[in-house]
């Protein structure tokens, strides 16, 4: 072989091992994250700041906080521990378990809570009003539930029932990234005029440590937020009628949105696969009569469906299919046509994620992951 050869050779292999570590970090930047959020390795941030030092989860350099703090469960921790010295875990005869929510109410990990007790029991409307001068996407990541007659539940923007006790839940991320100290800061001035003008108060956790678990739980998730795309485009580049692929497509389930997407729902509504046109213009169903195209790509959103292999297995299928009857090609996003070794490949990436989701207790696909990742 010539030295030209040779210098071709090395530098594929130095590309091939650069993509190797580069997988091999991300990989570990995400298990590192996942274990400082999800391990209990860090102080449970989400609430109260003091620890029984005797229990589980301790950590002797957190500071302590008010001695009637609450101590909400951390994620490793899913019994109620309650702290010391709080009257209104008592309140009306109530044991201190019977006045925390439960883990399908509040979460711990992924929401900041902060707990508000009321001299005056409070209407769920009037919990939601408290709030309408935060920033819009603050108000997109709050929920509340209150404690009152009937127990524990999730309160509504128009709820009239009166709730002695009530939990401000801010998720801490989302695809547009952690919760900043800009957001958190109003939210907790307007929690504390809010029990204040109650005659009650607000047990407000750590801030530093809330937006330090924000970052780790942003950072574990965009390890995570895969989107796989496989693309059918023309093989001789001719384009084909929008009404064919309209007709094929809604033959495997797929409905037209407003949002310029076909979409597969499941039994719930949700959807598990999506088909775009290949360019960037949406489609509309007015103008599918007169439109045309060269290709259209399909799209699984990892993190956001269950059983991702067998969904892709559905993709695969479904994408075959259509290019079989437009005599297309499945291809990557160089255009380059996918054989099945490449496609085994994908579905193997997919169902990892998915694994390594679901070690964490995130479940792809579950009411956490979708409420994460959108």
């Amino acid at each position: 072989m010539s030295d030209f050869q040779l210098t071709l050779i090395g530098a594929g292999a130095a590309l091939v091992a650069a993509v190797w570590g580069y997988n091999l970090w991300q990989e570990r930047r995400a298990h590192r994250a996942a274990e400082r959020v999800f391990r209990g390795t860090q102080p449970d941030v989400l609430f109260d700041e003091e620890v029984d030092t005797a229990g589980p989860g301790t950590n002797d350099e957190m500071p302590v906080a008010d001695p009637e703090a609450r101590i909400e469960p951390g994620f490793d921790r899913l019994e109620p521990i309650i702290g010391d010295g709080d009257e209104n875990a008592q309140a009306g005869g109530e044991t201190a378990a019977q006045a925390e929510p439960d883990a399908a109410l509040a979460d711990t990990v992924t929401e900041m809570a902060v707990a508000l007790h009321f001299e005056q029991p409070q209407a769920g409307r009037v919990l939601w009003q408290a709030v309408q001068t935060l920033p819009a996407r603050v108000q997109k990541r709050l929920r509340w539930v209150g404690y009152g007659d009937g127990g524990w539940r999730e309160a509504s923007a128009d709820d009239g029932d009166l709730y002695s006790e009530a939990r401000a839940l801010l998720q801490l991320a989302d695809r547009q990234g952690p919760m900043g100290e800009e957001e958190l800061r109003p939210l907790i001035e307007a929690l504390e005029r809010l029990a204040a003008e109650a005659g009650g108060r607000a047990n407000v956790p750590s801030l530093p440590d809330v937006l330090a678990h924000a970052r780790s739980l942003d950072d574990f998730c965009a390890g995570m937020d895969i989107q796989m795309a496989v693309h059918v485009v023309s093989r001789s580049g001719e384009p084909f009628a929008g009404t064919k692929l309209r007709s094929l497509l809604q033959a495997a389930g797929f409905e037209l949105r407003s949002d310029g997407l076909f979409h597969l729902p499941d039994a719930q509504g949700t959807t598990v696969l999506s088909v775009s046109n290949f360019g960037a213009a949406p489609f509309v169903a007015d103008e599918l009569r007169q439109l045309t195209t060269v290709g259209v790509t399909f799209w699984l959103d990892v993190p956001r469906v269950q059983d991702g292999a067998a969904v892709f297995d559905r993709l695969v299928a479904t994408a075959r299919q259509l290019a079989d009857a437009v005599d297309g090609q499945l291809v990557d996003d160089q255009r380059h046509p996918l054989a099945d070794a490449a496609l085994t490949g994908i579905r193997a990436k997919i169902a990892e994620i998915q694994q390594q989701m679901a070690s964490v207790e995130l479940p792809a696909g579950g009411r956490r992951a979708l409420r994460l990742f959108r």
